[in-house]
């Protein structure tokens, strides 16, 4: 053996990086030099390397720090107030050659100093000093308002409590409060310019160490006008007479509050009778006249009264004046002037003058009467109506020279004194003429013979005027020469002469009766009259003869035998009633004859217009007498007038024809008519017109040729319209027509119009391959509508044949009734198509117009059969598939099968899953065959099983199908699936934990096999100030840093779990961990505001509900609360906190005389150790107007005397209210039942007066409703009620229904009641008497026996006597007052009477000519109704029954 040593010295190499402390923290007070040692940052080096120290720019104060390697030191002295809060460095620790660098992070915190002292500021900029302050507030300012603010500052830092400011009033005004954290000054009780006009208040601000700094603060009060002015009393009242001018009627006064001219009232008034001065007397603008205003005469005004504030406030009281009538206007007569001229025979009673007054007063004072002058002896004046009526004859030969009466008329006013008014009345006398001239004779009789000649005077009239013997004028009278067609007389007007003015003809007239007048020359003329007689004698003074030598009648030819067709009359000459005229026919005539006494000529045979139409008679007349014998002759011509009196004649009455319906046309001629009529040609008795009576849709008459109308109407297929029996009129156009009738038969013969028509539009037959040849298809068929029904109808007989499409001769056809049949196989595989159109015709056997056809397609569909199965390229598949395969991805794309059927469903198929271990996870696509992942199905690599098998079915669609099998092998693959998993975590750490501490390991959820399961962790978000480290292997968090609560509560970070999958990548799950930095106490509550102010009324209860609640806030975050303690209160409270809300404990009361509360709370946090500070509450009691006003008796009677005056008292209504102030203090007044002003309230004591007059006939009870309210906000109301009883005393007359209007049926009996007298007497215990003083001459009517109101009949009444009744009644009481009415009693008839006829009395018989002409009169009867004939009852009429 040999040994041997070795020395291995080992070389160090810088392997380690430095370790260090790398969170260092530490603090200084501000105005301190900053200097740190590196030392303190504990850095080694195992290396034991030399460390070199430098201030990373990384960090976030570098810029204010230095070092020289071994120190750091600050620039600048830190200023906690100037936001020197805190700093944050990093410094580089690096070993030799800079190989590794640990970086250490510094915190350094400020601790802040009181260096300085709080100061006022005259406003928010901060800039001037002050001591002093002064604001202004208006009195009326609702509480809470903010009055002023003022302005307190402190150079430390308001992060600190020495910087924080308190404002506070250093001596506690109940006005106001001051917000101790905004120096703003509030108003907390009300405000009373007229009380106090000014407050001085000191005010203090105070730091957080107490340092204090003070000002005093002037609050000037700024008068508001804020009272209304207040009416003395509730209304005045006052008389004056009318139309007087009342300088000062009263004086209106108003209280206001208010100071200065706030409190200045001044009155108004707006109305054009009265007037107002500013202040307050009230006169008259100018007189008020009773009449306009009546009724109502008392004038209602509304005076207002406003202060004159620069906002004025009013208010307005009632006026009551009441106005007395004077007599202050005279009657005014109408018309003003009066003159009249009358005759001097007026009647006596004539109405002369009507005159009318008005007066415009009221009452007496506006009634007056009429008088006349004493003097006057022919006039009277109606005291009532004014009428002047003449009471005495006037006589103008007997009157004055002036021929004129003048009067005088007054009318006086009852007025006291009265007043009267007058006008003149002059009435002129005129002449009347009233003496009639006298004649004699007055009667005068003249014979005078016909030739009497024309000159000469045949009388003269001898007529006087015995008034004045004024000269007569003569005339006669117009109209009355009786019978006088010319003038044949004259009379002079002058000298009354009577003269024959033309030539008499006794033929002509043979008496004139004359009437004459002789007339005075009077204005008013009168006059007398003379009867004349003129008897024309009769003179022979030409022969007699004809009036002409030729006359012509006409008659019809119809005129009957016997009928006079003339009269001839010798009356064209000389007079022949002196002798005998005989009549004689000299020529030659069977028709006519001649009565020869009265000239008739009659007809003795018929006459014919169409033989003779005229015919000539020669007529003689022989005239004698005792004297003379004279011969005339004349010709008479009768022309006969033509009737229509023939038939028209057809030429054949009966006709038959026939015309085919294909050819026949509208217009055709179907037969021409001849008919004739034998009445003159060329007259209307002669022209005819024909007419259809039937059938006249289808034909038509053209002239004399029946004619086709409508051929459509013309049809041999239609029964109806295949054969016409047409019915022809002709009519002739005579007066009377005439009618002739013909028939035509016309009949319709065939014609082939219509070809067959199939009776479906198409047709379409399906044939299976399967069926069997000879087999029945289907059928088509067609409809011709031409006839068939006759054997001979071959028009309507169809028939078919098959054209073409029968290619493969596969069809049959029947030709008689279109039976499609099969005559060869039809294998849908091996034909030639599977679809024929087979052309089909359908044609009739038509003679006239030839056979016709029509032709329709028939398609016939060859049907295939299944009879093949699916076949496929391959029958077994495999295939793979990834696990992260999703519902639906394909796993085998479609499979190659076909079926080999020529048509759907048979070549149809589709794909089903039958079995195999991948039948619950994978589904087959029945169309294509595509396998696909199921719903719900998934794949697992790392599960037990990564290979099935499934088995498919092709299935075809046949009736009865063919099956094809598949088989699937499915090989599932691996696939990085499952993401890394993990919860987000929550931890706690005190923020003093210290640096490396475990807080919590990350350990991920992964299920993939292999690198898809193996996870990593690292930081991704919310470490920003690098507190945290995670190991990315194991997932273990440390704490790298050191925590601060106040500087952040808590941390959120997010981590990111990868794993190292490959196929397709790495998954990525995050997880989130909050971190809570748990505090250490040392802060005390922050309250804002400090000051607080609250309301309760005093009705408020005892409550759980918070009125108040103080807001506070921990920045220690204290999770055990706050607690509020009252500290001090002023008075002892009647509040307790409940947490923060300030809560109700006892009731308060204002009326007890608390009205507000001063409290001082401590608010204290709950962790220990404790801090607390200060808040002030205020809370005002607000009045509630609790106690409604209680009057001490409900209700109150009175009673008085209808009599009493103005003025007296009643008595007093009063009331008690339990509140206090306003809401005690009461004002009553009459809410209801005074609506008349009968009664007066003082509304401040509730006494009770009479005002207006009493009546108690009008009102015997008075219920007056009176109301006490306080002058709460909210007033509250009580009410009483005041019953008032008025005495009385007699002083009214009855008072009744004035008038009745009463029907009553004649006949009724004696005790009928007729009406009830209604009377009633205000007065008490006044007996009433009813007496009838006028209308009951007849005693028809009496009072009932026992009931003496009661007006009934006496006896029963009679309408045909009497209709009406006016009864006048009188009704008095026992102070012998009288009220009269007046009762109209109408009579109404009853139907007593029957009709009775006077002639006949009995039966009667009539007799008449035969020739009587309607309408003679036959008889004429009468008869009588003793009803009265002004009534339905009496009036009658006749009637054949």
């Amino acid at each position: 053996n040999s040994e041997q040593t070795w020395t291995i010295t080992v070389e160090g190499v810088n392997d380690n990086p430095p370790v260090c402390n790398t969170n260092y923290v530490t603090s200084y007070t501000e105005g301190t030099p900053i200097s740190i040692s590196v030392s303190d940052f504990g850095c080694q080096d195992i290396d034991d390397d030399t460390l070199t120290y430098t201030l990373s720019a990384d960090g976030t104060d570098t810029g204010s720090f230095s070092t020289d390697g071994t120190t750091i030191t600050s620039l600048a002295t830190p200023d906690y107030d100037t936001g020197d809060v805190s700093y944050s460095l990093l410094v580089d620790v690096t070993d030799d050659s800079s190989l590794h660098t640990t970086t250490v992070s510094i915190y350094i915190e400020i601790i802040p100093q009181n260096d300085y002292l709080p100061y006022f500021y005259e406003d928010n900029t901060y800039v001037t000093t002050v001591t002093t302050y002064t604001c202004d507030i208006d009195e009326d300012e609702t509480l809470g308002t903010a009055v002023c603010q003022v302005y307190g500052y402190d150079l430390d830092s308001p992060d600190t409590i020495d910087g924080q400011l308190t404002y506070t009033l250093a001596e506690p005004a109940s006005e106001f409060f001051i917000n101790s954290d905004s120096g703003i000054l509030y108003l907390r009780a009300s405000l009373d310019y007229e009380t106090t006009t000014t407050y001085e208040l000191t005010i203090s601000v105070l730091d957080g160490n107490n340092n204090i700094a003070t000002a005093t603060l002037t609050v000037s009060i700024v008068d508001v006008n804020d009272n209304y002015p207040v009416f003395i009393v509730e209304y005045y009242t006052a008389t004056i007479d009318e139309s007087t001018i009342v300088s000062s009627i009263l004086t209106v006064s108003a209280n206001d509050g208010d100071s200065g001219t706030d409190g200045t009232v001044e009155y108004t008034l707006t109305d054009s009778d009265f007037t107002v001065t500013t202040a307050g007397e009230l006169s008259t603008a100018a007189g008020v006249d009773y009449e306009a205003i009546y009724p109502d005469v008392t004038i209602s005004l509304e005076i207002e009264g406003c202060d004159q504030g620069s906002t004025p406030l009013c208010a307005t009281v009632p006026v009551f004046i009441t106005i007395n009538p004077t007599n202050d206007a005279a009657p005014v007569i109408t018309p003003s002037d009066a003159t009249a001229s009358l005759p001097e025979d007026t009647d006596i009673g004539y109405q002369v003058f009507d005159f009318d007054a008005t007066d415009t007063d009221d009452g007496s004072d506006g009634e007056f009467y009429f008088e006349m002058s004493s003097s006057n002896s022919y006039f009277h004046v109606n005291s009532a109506t004014g009428i002047v009526s003449l009471i005495a004859e006037l006589d103008y030969e007997t009157s004055s020279t002036s021929h004129e009466e003048e009067f005088t008329v007054y009318a006086i006013d009852y007025g006291n004194p009265s007043k009267t008014s007058s006008v003149t009345g002059t009435v002129t006398i005129e002449n009347v003429n009233d003496m009639d001239p006298v004649c004699d004779p007055a009667v005068i009789t003249l014979i005078l013979e016909e030739t009497t000649a024309t000159a000469g005077v045949l009388d003269t009239l001898t007529c006087t005027d015995t008034e004045d013997g004024t000269a007569m004028q003569y005339s006669f009278v117009s109209g009355g020469i009786l019978s006088l067609t010319s003038d044949e007389f004259t009379i002079d007007s002058s000298t009354g002469e009577i003269s024959l003015n033309s030539d008499l003809n006794y033929e002509s007239v043979t008496t004139y009766e004359i009437v004459a007048v002789a007339e005075d020359q009077a204005s008013d003329a009168l006059t007398a009259t003379v009867y004349i007689t003129v008897f024309v004698t009769d003179v022979l003074e030409t022969d007699p003869a004809f009036a002409a030598s030729t006359d012509n009648a006409g008659e019809i030819e119809t005129t009957a035998v016997g009928t006079v067709v003339y009269t001839a009359a010798m009356d064209g000459g000389g007079d022949t009633s002196g002798g005998t005229v005989v009549y004689s026919i000299t020529s030659s005539t069977t028709n006519f004859a001649i009565d020869s006494l009265t000239g008739e000529v009659t007809l003795t045979s018929e006459l014919d217009y169409e033989t003779a139409t005229t015919h000539t008679v020669d007529i003689q007349a022989d005239y004698t007498d005792t004297s003379v014998s004279v011969t005339d002759t004349m010709t008479l011509t009768v022309n006969v007038e033509d009737y229509n009196d023939n038939t028209p004649v057809f030429s054949t009455i009966v006709q038959a024809t026939t015309i085919e319906e294909s050819t026949v046309n509208n217009g055709d001629v179907v037969v021409s008519l001849t008919v004739t009529d034998a009445d003159e040609a060329g007259s209307v008795n002669s022209a005819v017109t024909l007419f259809l009576v039937n059938h006249d849709d289808v034909f038509i008459i053209s002239s004399t040729d029946l004619t086709v109308r409508d051929s459509t109407l013309i049809d041999y297929e239609t029964t109806s319209q295949a054969f016409f029996n047409v019915t022809i009129i002709g009519v002739d156009t005579g007066t009377t027509a005439l009618t002739g009738t013909c028939y035509v038969t016309v009949s319709v013969t065939p014609y082939n119009e219509e070809a067959p028509e199939f009776t479906a539009a198409s047709y379409s037959f399906d044939v299976s391959e399967s069926t069997s040849v000879g087999d029945y298809i289907d059928q088509v068929s067609a409809d011709d509508t031409d006839r068939s029904d006759g054997d001979d109808d071959y028009d309507g007989k169809v028939l078919y044949a098959l054209v073409s499409g029968n290619d493969d001769n596969l069809f049959f056809l029947n030709s008689y009734n279109g039976e499609l049949y099969l005559q060869a196989e039809a294998d849908y595989e091996s034909v030639s198509t599977t679809t024929y159109t087979l052309s089909v015709r359908a044609f009739d056997l038509g003679i006239v117009g030839g056979p016709l056809s029509t032709t329709i397609d028939v398609t016939t569909n060859i049907i295939d059969e299944n009879d093949n199965a699916p076949e496929c390229d391959l029958y077994s598949y495999y295939v793979e598939v990834s696990e992260n395969s999703v519902t639906g991805e394909e796993v085998l794309a479609d499979q190659s099968c076909v079926d080999s059927d020529g048509t759907s469903p048979n070549n149809d198929f589709t794909y089903t899953a039958t079995s195999g271990t991948g039948f619950s996870l994978f589904t087959v696509s029945p169309t294509t065959g595509a396998i696909t992942l199921k719903t719900g199905g998934s794949l697992e690599y790392e599960s037990a099983t990564t290979m099935y098998d499934l088995y498919i079915d092709i299935v075809d669609g046949g009736t009865t199908p063919f099956t094809s099998s598949v088989t699937v092998t499915i090989s599932v693959t691996g696939y990085n699936e499952v993401t890394p998993a993990l919860s987000d975590k929550t931890e706690y750490m005190d923020e003093d934990t210290a640096v490396g501490t475990n807080i919590t390991q990350f350990v991920a959820a992964d299920t993939d096999y292999g690198d898809d399961g193996v996870v990593e962790y690292y930081i991704v978000s919310g470490n920003d100030e690098y507190k945290f480290a995670l190991d990315p292997v194991n997932g273990v968090l440390t704490l790298s840093g050191l925590l601060d609560h106040e500087t952040t509560t808590s941390y959120t970070l997010v981590i990111d779990m990868v794993d190292q999958g490959v196929d397709p990548s790495a998954l990525t799950g995050t997880v989130g961990l909050t971190v809570y930095v748990q505090e250490i106490n040392d802060n005390a509550l922050v309250c804002d505001p400090k000051f607080y102010a609250g309301t309760v009324l005093e009705t408020a209860l005892e409550s759980d509900d918070a009125f108040i609640t103080i807001s506070c806030t921990d920045i220690d975050e204290s999770p055990t609360g706050q607690t509020f303690i009252i500290q001090t209160s002023d008075p002892q409270t009647d509040f307790e906190f409940s947490s923060n809300g300030l809560k109700l404990l006892n009731e308060v009361d204002y009326d007890s005389g608390v009205t507000f509360y001063n409290m001082t709370v401590i608010a204290q946090d709950a962790d220990s150790p404790y801090y607390n500070t200060t808040v002030t509450v205020y809370v005002e009691v607000s009045p509630v107007n609790e106690f409604t006003p209680t009057f001490a008796t409900n209700p109150y009677t009175f009673e008085l005397y209808e009599d009493e005056t103005s003025g007296y008292v009643l008595g007093s209504v009063t009331a008690t209210d339990g509140d206090r102030g306003y809401d005690g203090d009461i004002i009553y007044r009459i809410e209801s039942g005074n609506e008349d002003l009968k009664f007066a309230l003082t509304k401040t004591d509730g006494e009770l007066s009479l005002y207006g007059a009493l009546d108690r006939e009008t009102t015997e009870y008075y219920t007056l409703v009176v109301i006490a309210k306080d002058k709460g906000s909210t007033q509250l109301t009580g009410t009483t009620t005041v019953s008032v009883t008025v005495l009385d005393v007699k002083d009214t007359a009855p008072a009744c229904t004035l008038t009745y209007s009463v029907d009553i049926t004649e006949n009724d009996p004696a005790g009928t009641t007729v009406t009830t007298i209604v009377c009633t007497d205000a007065d008490d215990s006044d007996t009433l008497i009813y007496s009838i003083i006028d209308g009951n001459e007849e005693v028809k009517f009496e009072w009932d026996s026992t009931d003496d109101t009661l007006l009934v009949l006496a006896e029963e009444l009679d309408y045909e006597a009497t209709q009406e009744y006016t009864i006048n009644i009188t009704v008095t009481d026992t102070e012998l007052y009288t009220a009269e009415v007046t009762v109209f009693v109408y009579v109404d008839p009853v139907n007593e009477y029957t009709p009775t006829f006077t002639v006949p009395d009995t039966g009667f018989e009539v007799y008449l000519y035969e020739d009587s002409a309607l309408s003679d009169t036959l008889f004429e009867f009468l008869a009588t109704d003793l009803d009265s004939s002004d009534q339905e009852h009496g009036q009658m009429y006749m009637y054949i029954v």
